[in-house]
């Protein structure tokens, strides 16, 4: 992957907000000014490439939704704004089946007892 796709690819997928909330002409325009002798290859390549990225990202994203979605029955009674951590630590303190899985993980991934 040469170096011009690369920088092509980082275009798309960190195309400013503002930028993207004018639509896709905009989108093009955007990218057209900072690349203004980018063959329809290129800007095919490159699109596929950055395709690939928003997949991930999105994976990832959803990844994290469905954990906190997990994890959310920690916060249930107590003050809002209580950290998760704090959360787990009273409900773990408690016996919360949950709290104890979170809490042991935490561990793990500080490198304490597994």
């Amino acid at each position: 992957m040469s170096d011009r796709h690369s920088q092509v690819v980082e275009a798309i997928v960190n195309t400013p907000v503002e930028v993207l909330e004018r639509g896709a002409v905009a989108i093009l325009q955007n990218l057209a000014d900072k690349f203004p002798d980018l063959s329809r290859d290129e800007f095919t390549n490159a699109m596929d490439e950055a395709m690939s990225v928003f997949e991930e990202r999105m994976e990832k994203a959803s990844a994290e939704i469905t954990s906190m979605e997990q994890l959310a029955p920690l916060f249930d009674g107590l003050p809002e704004g209580t950290p998760l951590e704090e959360c787990a630590r009273i409900k773990g303190e408690r016996g919360d089946p949950l709290a104890l899985t979170f809490l042991k993980w935490m561990a793990q991934q500080a490198g304490g007892v597994q």
